[in-house]
């Protein structure tokens, strides 16, 4: 009897949440991820470079790559927080696209990704004498969009 009452106060406590108009919220998927303190540079005179990252105030993203001297691609490699990704690939322009993956939380079976232009003029090429080395220039902070 106790638990017919139970379910009794259930359904009445849904029909009036659905009455009144309350939802239950959805999950959704990103329409864009935050980027911090992004960091893209060759080590002079080693054969290493550096990427580096925050991406949604909460996870880093870091890759030692071999270069040597510019910066170079990154295959899609994960993130501390093992439900992001990212890769970087060269642009046509001399330039870099970071792209930054999750898993859809709507369709599971489903990534979702953006990517952020990381223009020519953007990087910057140092000369050491005997060396050279690529570096990023351009702000810390910025908005990796994810495509519609």
């Amino acid at each position: 009897m106790a638990r017919l009452s139970s379910i009794k106060l259930t359904l009445a406590t849904l029909l009036a949440a659905t009455a009144s108009g309350a939802s239950i919220p959805c999950p959704q998927d990103p329409t864009s991820y935050a980027v911090t303190k992004f960091f893209a540079s060759c080590i002079p005179h080693s054969l290493t470079c550096s990427y580096q990252f925050i991406v949604d105030a909460a996870t880093t993203c870091a890759l030692v790559p071999v270069g040597p001297d510019y910066l170079p691609e990154v295959p899609l490699t994960g993130c501390a927080d093992p439900r992001y990704s990212w890769a970087v690939t060269r642009t046509a322009d001399g330039g870099l696209d970071l792209s930054i993956t999750t898993v859809s939380v709507v369709n599971p079976g489903v990534n979702v990704t953006g990517t952020h232009k990381i223009a020519s003029d953007e990087l910057e090429v140092t000369n050491h004498g005997s060396v050279q080395d690529q570096s990023y220039a351009g702000p810390q902070d910025f908005a990796v969009q994810v495509a519609a």
